[in-house]
């Protein structure tokens, strides 16, 4: 398969349009099997801003070290003579409009799945609240998705600051808006709860907690195993936060937590997640502003490559 990248050589990272792994930008997916798609957005993030700049930081780091390395070794695949992959650009939103933004990420979505209904979005964020509207507009093909969310936080709160959508929420209402299926579903990494009854009250919402002290005693495999057994064949929204990891290897972050995963683990464990059925996926929480030496958006960049090489390699089955 022959995919046009920008510039055609493909090596210069700083000449060209700004998209992911310099491939061609396009808002025809007639023929894509992923789009990837940018969310400018930090408007819900309580504490350190700056994720409105993560979909460009991912987009300019995977430009360096993407386009000689196109080959998972790992995985035996090219994912990019496997799918045809596309960046679609961003999401238009606007600071300062939350249901404009929830509306314009949900309908996009829906457009893109009515250009082509088999299209798998790839999102680029943005603080964690555009995990919801991205998961409503699937759900106009899926109607329910199992999620797989890898964060040091769970996000399935009911109210913070006296608000009912934040980025620390939306896991709850999805649940209640019937369009996450909570007994299918995981929470990975996580390791910063309130009380007690907070953990407890997650767990009634049905998802399973791998928190970080599981991960340690039992490992990656032991835990993706049981990741997988809860999930079964669902189709899987993946969401992964760039906070799970530990502030050491990605400081660029609004709320980095210390005794998280190290780059090497992420990667793994994204590799071990192959044969589920992954419908979309995003990498939010990156922010530029405070990352140091773009180690945080590079390893953002990497993650998503390790995500389209899973589901490229779905497609081979």
């Amino acid at each position: 398969m022959s995919i046009q990248y920008l510039p055609k050589s493909g090596l210069y990272a700083s000449t060209g349009l700004n998209t992911y792994a310099r491939l061609e930008y396009t808002k025809d997916i007639s023929n894509a099997t992923i789009a990837i798609i940018g969310v400018p957005w930090d408007d819900l993030a309580t504490s350190r801003p700056g994720t409105r700049y993560g979909p460009q930081g991912i987009r300019n780091a995977s430009s360096f070290i993407l386009p000689n390395r196109k080959y998972n070794y790992v995985l035996d695949i090219n994912p990019f003579e496997v799918a045809k992959i596309v960046d679609y650009g961003d999401v238009e939103v606007h600071a300062g409009y939350i249901e404009d933004m929830f509306n314009e990420v949900e309908k996009e979505v829906k457009e893109m799945l009515k250009k082509n209904s088999s299209v798998i979005p790839v999102v680029l964020g943005g603080d964690h609240s555009i995990s919801l509207p991205v998961i409503r507009g699937l759900s106009s093909k899926y109607k329910k998705v199992a999620v797989v969310h890898v964060d040091a936080h769970h996000d399935s709160l009911d109210i913070l600051y006296g608000k009912k959508y934040d980025h620390g929420t939306i896991f709850r209402r999805g649940v209640e808006e019937g369009v996450i299926i909570g007994e299918s579903s995981v929470h990975y990494g996580v390791r910063v709860f309130s009380s007690k009854e907070d953990m407890e009250s997650v767990r009634a919402l049905g998802y399973d907690l791998l928190t970080m002290k599981i991960i340690d005693e039992e490992g990656l495999s032991k835990t993706v195993e049981q990741l997988k057994r809860k999930v079964g064949d669902q189709p899987v929204y993946l969401s992964i936060d760039i906070d799970v990891m530990d502030p050491a290897y990605a400081p660029g972050t609004g709320y980095p937590d210390p005794g998280g995963l190290t780059s090497r683990e992420i990667l793994e464990f994204v590799r071990k997640l192959y044969g589920l059925n992954i419908i979309g996926m995003d990498v939010v929480e990156v922010s530029p502003p405070y990352d140091v030496a773009e180690i945080t958006s590079t390893l953002a960049a990497s993650i998503v490559f390790e995500g389209l090489s899973i589901i490229s390699k779905n497609l081979k089955k």
